[in-house]
């Protein structure tokens, strides 16, 4: 599948913020069915940040549970592959650092198509049996 929309945002962590206890900001974005996320780490993060990606409370990236993007000056692609369908997702961050750092996150998104919807066959009146 290749993308055809494309959702960009960014999203800052404010500096003092503990990985057991993260910041949250929505990325909500209408429903659609999801291809890839690309996260850009401006150079300055030097391992001070984390970064999760997720959906409805579940953790959706990285794929590893309990486990953060870390980096600096990066950027990253993630395919995604048969995720729920949803617009609901959201960033969750980290920083101990002494200043505010900002991501800037770049959904890859497919319409979804409605369900195909079965041919009926007519059958004559005659056909149908009590």
């Amino acid at each position: 599948m290749t993308a055809t929309t494309w959702y960009n945002t960014e999203v800052t962590c404010p500096a003092g913020t503990a990985a057991t206890s993260p910041a949250t900001a929505s990325l909500a974005i209408p429903t659609y069915q999801m291809d890839l996320i690309r996260v850009r780490i401006p150079k300055g993060h030097k391992g001070f940040t984390g970064l999760q990606i997720g959906s409805l409370g579940q953790q959706i990236i990285p794929y590893t549970s309990g486990t953060w993007i870390v980096g600096d000056d990066d950027l990253l692609e993630f395919q995604i592959v048969n995720t729920m369908q949803t617009g609901a997702w959201e960033a969750i961050m980290y920083n101990t650092g002494n200043f505010p750092h900002s991501w800037w996150i770049t959904f890859g998104v497919e319409p979804i198509e409605p369900p195909a919807t079965p041919a009926l066959t007519p059958i004559a009146n005659d056909a149908i049996t009590a």
